[in-house]
């Protein structure tokens, strides 16, 4: 039978670090409990092996000689029921020590002295460590990004942003945890708290520029375009169905020419195979917008400066986002095509309710002069609650 000793404590412990006494903030005097019930200590109500209250009767008879409790039994039992155990706060650092576990105020310390050299920056880094700073020493949760008794996840955490935001170029997240740990799994086990810091803390940049990837991502190019490498020129339009680039070898690109007059960049890889060649040049850009795909968009321009440019994509809060953020990105005067209240009206068996932040999203960037063209879709799309993925359409 195992002991309730450190369970008590540790649960004492518990309550006290969420608790508004640890937080400095208790206008009263506030005392810690550990209730008595089912759902916290079942084997205490086991009236089919009474040995298991016994036990943890004596073990909580053995705290309160040493201080670390106060026991309050239930006053109409006859059995000494006990209903409550206070912790005797004049014994934290006793209680602490008895179980073998790191008072939280020094774990928050060695968190902040982790932070200090990325204080006085002025990228993601920086805006991040002096909020997660403030917090710590308003003891207001950071439990979004990271366990605090997690100190390696801490330090992994920040090595990793630091090298996320200034990677360019797509590589494999095993190659770039080799590279950034010396061990080909890590990045993976912290992935998930990099991204929640990159959408929180970061500019649209950071989010979309993300190239650590499982594989090299593709563009899918077809229509009138012929490309010249250092050693051989490809007529893309004798494929049926275009090509697929790697983005790898985009870098391997000198010129791009489109025997065409309009070029359409298309957002779903569904859209672009659905898309005729014959009206017209069409790229996809696999559902990223990252540096690489960015070069080649104006690399295409440079050298078609006679073209019209469109954009196709979803008829949702985050495409139309991807579509500023494009034209800003490369300078290319694209044009919005099916991307309209009509086509909404069209497909309207196919469109999909607007999610909470997805109107909330809408919402503010009707607030944005940049998306003014838009202002009589995105009204349309809130006032009917919907919007359009080509995959359903």
């Amino acid at each position: 039978m195992r002991s309730y000793k450190e369970f008590l404590i540790n649960s004492l412990l518990d309550s006290y670090e969420r608790s508004s006494l640890y937080k400095g903030t208790s206008q009263k005097d506030h005392k810690i409990y550990f209730y008595f019930n089912k759902k916290n200590i079942k084997e205490y109500f086991d009236d089919t092996d009474l040995r298991y209250k016994k036990k943890i009767d004596a073990d909580c008879e053995e705290l309160g000689k040493r201080g670390f409790i106060e026991i309050v039994r239930e006053e109409t039992s006859e059995e000494n029921v006990i209903e409550k155990v206070a912790l005797n706060i004049e014994k934290l650092k006793e209680c602490y020590k008895y179980v073998n576990r790191i008072e939280k105020s020094a774990i928050e310390s060695d968190i902040l002295n982790i932070l200090v050299p990325y204080l006085e920056r002025e990228d993601l880094l920086g805006e991040f460590s002096r909020e997660i700073s403030e917090r710590i020493i308003s003891k207001i949760s950071v439990k979004k990004y990271f366990d605090l008794e997690k100190l390696q996840d801490v330090q992994d955490l920040l090595i990793a942003l630091d090298y996320v935001v200034v990677q360019k170029k797509e590589i494999l997240k095993k190659e770039f945890s080799a590279k950034v740990f010396g061990n080909s799994e890590r990045y993976e086990e912290i992935e998930n708290k990099v991204l929640r810091v990159l959408k929180d803390f970061g500019k649209e940049d950071y989010v979309r520029d993300y190239n650590i990837c499982s594989y090299y991502s593709q563009i899918h190019m077809k229509g009138y375009i012929k490309i010249k490498t250092k050693k051989n020129f490809l007529d893309i339009s004798e494929f049926l169905e275009g090509i697929a680039l790697s983005s790898r070898d985009l870098s391997l690109i000198e010129e791009i020419k489109i025997l065409d007059q309009q070029v359409t960049v298309v957002e779903s890889l569904t859209a672009f195979h659905k898309c005729d060649e014959t009206d017209g040049v069409f790229i996809c850009l696999g559902g990223m917008q990252n540096f690489i795909r960015q070069e080649l968009l104006t690399k295409i321009l440079n050298n078609n400066r006679e073209c019209s440019y469109y954009y196709y994509g979803n008829i949702d809060v985050e495409s139309l986002r991807i579509y500023n953020y494009l034209r800003g990105k490369t300078n290319i005067e694209f044009q919005p095509t099916n991307m309209a209240k009509e086509v909404l009206i069209h497909n309207r068996s196919c469109c999909k309710e607007l999610s909470v932040n997805d109107r909330k999203c809408l919402t503010e960037i009707l607030e944005d002069e940049k998306y003014k063209e838009f202002y009589s879709l995105i009204n349309f799309m809130l006032q009917e609650n919907i919007k359009l993925e080509y995959e359903r359409a």
